[in-house]
């Protein structure tokens, strides 16, 4: 069979055209997509650390001696945090201070403040006793700067044992410098969502809107409010096939992220072929709000790694698709970017 160029073939008129438009169309589209494509320095601020789609918060009530022998030890397994509040004025946990002041160091658990007795109090005297006395002692179990962010879970307490309005409540929250968790409704587990699919539902809900969600247990097997085993092994199984998608964080670290975020901004001073200079900052109070955010930059065409200097932190990055992700400290300096 005979052959020849495409260049040499004589196309009727109608298809010449066409095939003449066409080829015009590809060029306008290369020449449309270099236009637009981000110009190197181009940064945004990662809507969640690591530039997840949303955070999820796994939150555990009253401090019981399953969540020491069971779930710690199945969140480290699975390298996944949960946010442990503790009521250390309680008989039952007075007997596991000790074991809970060495809980942070697994790494699976940071602890918060769910008033010192769980039993409530008559009056405004009486519920800051219950924030602070619970704050100090909490505070005090683990080591960190002061005055530092807690987290803090209102308790259930019996009829009239509640007596705080919503101004007195939002009070003692700034006093104290805690983070509330938000509404137990709609977030307990056996109590709101029964099945490991229901609770993960919480987590689906997340991702939907990128925002943050969470879910609280209370016993893990017999006690309060237990949640059989094999439905919380289901959950967590479940939930770590979502990693990829969902910053599993706890209750403080959310917040911090979300409020420096929000109140944050990110110029670029300088971009060009060799050297990108960044200036992040964020209008929060650095003594409570002292986490990185993660920003996503666009780099020049060729860099095949990249060399991030702020202060006195440097680390090297591969970049992706023409894009460079890497934490940095709001207000902690200027941020430069080079090509290795």
């Amino acid at each position: 069979m005979n052959t020849r160029p495409l260049s040499g073939l004589k196309l009727p008129r109608g298809i010449q055209t066409c095939f003449s438009l066409f080829c015009a169309l590809c060029a306008m589209s290369g020449a449309a997509l270099a236009e637009h494509a981000p110009a190197p320095g181009t940064t945004r601020i990662a809507q969640w650390k690591d530039d997840k789609q949303a955070a999820f918060t796994l939150e555990f009530d009253d401090g019981i001696s399953n969540h020491l022998s069971l779930v710690i030890p199945e969140l480290q397994k699975q390298k996944m945090v949960g946010t442990f509040f503790l009521n250390p004025g309680k008989a039952e946990q007075k007997i596991l201070l000790d074991q809970w002041k060495s809980a942070p160091d697994t790494g699976a658990a940071v602890l918060g403040n769910h008033t010192m007795t769980h039993s409530g109090f008559k009056d405004f005297a009486g519920a800051d006793e219950e924030f602070g006395q619970a704050n100090e002692i909490v505070l005090g179990m683990t080591q960190g700067k002061q005055p530092r962010l807690l987290a803090f879970a209102t308790p259930g307490v019996g009829a009239g044992r509640w007596p705080l309005s919503g101004p007195e409540k939002k009070q003692l929250i700034e006093k104290y410098h805690l983070v509330d968790r938000g509404d137990y409704a709609g977030h307990g587990a056996m109590f709101h969502e029964r099945t490991a699919d229901e609770m993960i539902g919480l987590a689906d809900r997340a991702l939907s809107k990128g925002g943050v969600e969470y879910i609280v247990f209370h016993s893990i097997g017999p006690g309060t409010i237990p949640t059989p085993v094999p439905i919380f092994m289901d959950f967590i199984d479940k939930l770590e096939a979502m990693h990829d998608r969902l910053w599993i964080t706890d209750v403080v670290s959310a917040n911090k992220y979300e409020t420096e975020r929000t109140n944050g901004a990110v110029q670029v001073m300088e971009a060009g072929e060799r050297k990108i200079q960044l200036n992040l900052t964020s209008n929060v109070d650095p003594q409570l709000y002292d986490a990185p955010l993660t920003l996503v930059t666009q780099v020049a065409p060729g860099w095949q790694r990249c060399q991030i200097t702020q202060g006195s932190s440097k680390t090297t990055v591969v970049p992706v698709k023409g894009t460079v992700r890497f934490d940095a400290m709001p207000n902690g300096g200027a941020i430069t970017l080079q090509p290795l």
